[in-house]
């Protein structure tokens, strides 16, 4: 380019002579070939003229939408964009002109620079720490580019500086408590990047601030009280970052306040007095926030359309604990109920937490489905033993609030679990070609009654359905379902049996199923406790397992004293398929997809979702068949988990056996998962694979 600037001077006209003209050319470039010779800008010292070609190169100058008289040997005061008084460059305002590369560290040479505006543009890199020498800068505007890496320290250096301008780019790292020594700083503007780490309270040392605008990021922590020193602070803006505990009462000194955007964080507590007083503009939508002051209430609602309770992760009211009955006997079982909270959009939910009494430790039993529910059952406890039990709310990441919320907890009931332990095996039949063995295990050190109880699908006693056995400590009873049942006639038709055991839950019980030759055999472990959703991962007759088209059948079993509504959802890749159904007392329901669905429902690659819509609960059971195959699967129906971790207990491969997985997404956004295999020994059978 130098070449080009002195051909420019130095050939204004043609020339006759060919001879001069190779002979000029050659002292040109003999000239421009010098080293240290500085560019010719016109009316700036050499180091500035030297800092505005290196913009020029580093952002490609010959790209911008105007460069008009860069780089031409016209005086640098009539370069585009470009200001200069009293021979030195005072202004850049190249925004909006299509610049694009890195911003070059020699801009940190023009020293008497006040203005500089590189704003809407698609510059890229790290800002440079030389930026930190431009002791007479007052503005500074980088909005809107690519920008990347940390906010350099050294702009903490800028004594002049009181306007600094860096949001909507893809800064990283932690904001510097050197900006706190930014004193004539009137506006901070670091909104939409990509900031992490706390809010350093060297912030709320700047007395001229009148503007602070850190939302849009990913920042932490508290927020400062140092901020109710910024006496002239008129707007704060803080909305959606990932802040937590309470708003500091502090801020109710901030006289001239008057816009505040709290919204989309993790704020807990109760909302200060100062509030009762409002500024201007109030945001505090999406929070865990609450307030115990109606004047403090009414005035933050007005501010917030009304919308501030219903947008508002708070903990459930009116938590109750009863010990479930059964035929008034306690079961150690207990129903944890509540009232749901307003703001009830969105995914999430309610997870319940319990105490046993003396224990040191708490355990969550599992989050419903969505914050419309009201109710729980939890399952397992130990028999006569008194539990505390207590509910926060969940509220999952979404459009408004990048931050998975749970709220502070509930107010807490306590109960003592009754002695009745219930196990449910889902299907049972017993004829002349097909039996239902039944295993009973004592895991305890004292002997164990039992009663077994068959109901048909129609709620009511099987007859001579009854059994009572002793099992002894550390033993076992397995018999076929006539044995245990006295020698009662083959039974034909479908039905399921209930396990009772007064005070213990150390029983443990399978069932197998098949045909008498033992050929078609498979089975399940009995389930302990029931459930208000249930999913069924292979519902259709599709040609899994290489190929083989099973027969399946589903189980519906309804273990309650009282009737329930449940609703059958069929989800596949194709669309979904619903049916609503009664399920009596201690009935339950039998079918295949098209049964309990619809005919010709034509979902593909689907999984069942059953929703228990009225009633406590019920418990699920799958029987696939393969048509000439002699082998079965029984898979139990699965209740509602938040679980991280699952694990399948067999994984067999070979020339006539095949593990066949089938994973099932039944949340409403996108998951990866890792799947590895495990050898007998421990050892990993191969690297993870991400599905």
């Amino acid at each position: 380019m130098r070449s080009e600037v002195f051909s420019k001077i130095i050939f204004p006209t043609p020339l006759i002579n060919s001879r001069i003209t190779a002979l000029l050319f050659a002292i040109v470039l003999g000239t421009t070939a010098t080293p240290g010779l500085a560019y010719t800008c016109g009316g700036i010292p050499d180091t500035e003229c030297d800092a505005l070609h290196a913009i020029y190169h580093s952002t490609g100058g010959d790209q911008w939408t105007d460069n008009t008289n860069w780089l031409s040997g016209a005086p640098a005061e009539d370069w585009y964009g470009i200001t200069v008084e009293e021979g030195h460059v005072n202004e850049i305002d190249l925004s909006t002109n299509n610049l694009t590369g890195s911003i070059p560290p020699e801009l940190g040479n023009l020293v008497s620079l006040k203005w500089l505006y590189l704003n809407n543009n698609n510059l890229s890199g790290s800002s440079p720490p030389e930026l930190g020498t431009l002791n007479s800068l007052g503005v500074m505007n980088l909005i809107q580019n690519n920008l990347t890496g940390a906010i350099p320290p050294e702009l903490g250096n800028l004594a002049n500086v009181y306007l600094l301008y860096l949001s909507e780019n893809i800064l990283t790292g932690e904001i510097p408590p050197e900006l706190g020594n930014l004193g004539a700083l009137t506006g901070l503007i670091l909104t939409e990047n990509n900031l992490t780490g706390t809010i350093p309270p060297e912030l709320g040392s700047m007395p001229s601030l009148r503007s602070l605008y850190l939302g849009g990021n990913d920042l932490s922590g508290s927020i400062p009280p140092e901020f109710g020193n910024l006496a002239n602070l008129e707007t704060l803006y803080l909305y959606g970052n990932q802040l937590n505990g309470e708003i500091p009462p502090e801020l109710g000194n901030l006289a001239n306040l008057e816009y505040l955007n709290l919204a989309g964080n993790s704020l807990t507590g109760d909302l200060p007095a100062f509030l009762a007083d409002p500024p201007g503009y109030l945001n505090l939508i999406y929070n865990c926030l609450h307030a115990t002051d109606p004047a403090v209430l009414a005035a933050v609602e007005e501010k917030n359309y009304n919308m501030f309770i219903t947008t508002q992760t708070l903990p459930p009211e009116n938590v109750t604990a009863e010990t479930l009955l059964y035929e008034g006997t306690g079961e150690n079982r207990v129903l944890v109920s509540w009232d749901p909270i307003s703001f009830d959009s969105g995914d999430g939910g309610y997870r319940v937490y319990y105490q046993r009494a003396g224990s040191p430790d708490s355990h969550c039993h599992g989050l419903t489905t969505d914050k419309t529910r009201s109710s729980m059952i939890i399952s397992d406890l130990e028999p006569g033993a008194e539990y505390t039990f207590w509910v926060n709310s969940v509220t999952s990441a979404h459009a408004y609030n990048k931050n998975d919320l749970e709220s502070p907890t509930s107010q807490e009931d306590s109960t003592v679990s009754g002695g009745l332990f219930r196990a449910f095996i889902p299907v049972w039949k017993q004829s002349s070609q097909y039996f239902t063995g039944v295993v009973v295990s004592n895991f305890g050190d004292t002997e164990l009654n039992v009663d077994l109880n068959a109901y048909a699908p129609s709620g009511m006693p099987e007859p001579g359905g009854h059994a009572s056995i002793n099992v002894g400590a550390g033993l076992q009873q397995s018999r076929l379902g006539a044995e245990f049942f006295h020698g009662n006639p083959a039974h034909e038709d479908l039905s399921w049996i209930e396990l009772q055991a007064e005070n213990s839950n150390k029983m443990g019980s399978i069932f197998l199923y098949g045909v008498t030759d033992t050929q078609l055999l498979d089975g399940a472990e009995s389930q302990s406790s029931y459930a208000k959703w249930l999913f069924f991962t292979r519902p259709l007759d599709e040609g899994f397992f290489a190929g083989w088209g099973p027969e399946i059948q589903m189980y519906i079993v309804n273990p309650t004293d009282e009737e329930i509504a449940v609703r059958c959802h069929l989800r596949g890749s194709n669309g979904n398929a619903f049916n609503s159904h009664i399920i009596p007392a201690r009935g339950f329901l039998k079918g295949d997809s098209e049964d309990l669905v619809g005919e010709g429902h034509g979902i593909n690659n689907g999984y069942m979702e059953v929703e228990v819509s009225h009633g406590l609960g019920a418990v699920g059971f799958s029987r696939i068949e393969f048509p000439g195959v002699r082998t079965a699967l029984g898979i139990n129906a699965a209740g509602y988990s938040q679980a991280r971790t699952l694990y399948s207990a067999q994984l067999a491969h070979g020339a006539d056996i095949v593990t066949n997985l089938q994973l099932v997404n039944t949340s409403g956004y996108r998951r990866t998962v890792s799947v590895k295999a495990v050898a007998d020994d421990g050892s990993s059978l191969g690297a993870p694979v991400q599905v």
